[in-house]
């Protein structure tokens, strides 16, 4: 997920909430900042349950930059990409995934 600093922490935490209820919960939850988060997006990141890895550059990147960076911190074989404002319904990651199997 990238993130940048003017994301609303309200939305933010809505996004985060629709990936901890997946029916295939996901097993790793990179969110690759465009520059350190601000205190109120950090204290949503910290809240969540989520098996949540944050990835911090230098700010001023811009997207592309920020999405490669959170690639290379994936450990997992198949990604699904999720936006800061994505309200992803409960079947997305499995409709995915299996989808990538197939």
């Amino acid at each position: 997920m990238p993130l940048a600093p003017w994301e609303p922490p309200s939305q933010v935490a809505v996004a985060l909430q629709s990936l901890l209820d997946q029916s295939m919960p996901p097993e790793q939850v990179v969110v690759s900042c465009d520059g350190a988060p601000p205190e109120t997006l950090a204290a949503v990141l910290g809240a969540t349950s989520l098996p949540l890895e944050l990835v911090v550059g230098p700010g001023g990147e811009g997207v592309g930059p920020v999405l490669a960076r959170g690639l290379h911190a994936c450990t997992q074989e198949l990604v699904v990409r999720a936006d800061a404002d994505d309200l992803s319904l409960p079947e997305r990651c499995e409709i995915q995934v299996a989808a990538m199997q197939a």
